[in-house]
């Protein structure tokens, strides 16, 4: 990820949450992760530290 072009670090602002959905051929994994923005226009899906 590029460093923040507003200061030293992102600043990250919880947008949403999202549903993940994975499969394989037995099995469907489902989860929820929050969906992210920083001011300089950066965007991330995850869980914030």
């Amino acid at each position: 990820m590029k460093k923040c072009t507003l200061g030293v670090r992102h600043k990250w602002e919880h947008i949403k949450n999202v549903q993940v959905t994975s499969r394989t051929t037995r099995t469907v994994s489902i989860s929820l992760k929050g969906f992210y923005k920083c001011a300089c226009g950066a965007k991330k899906l995850g869980f914030m530290k």
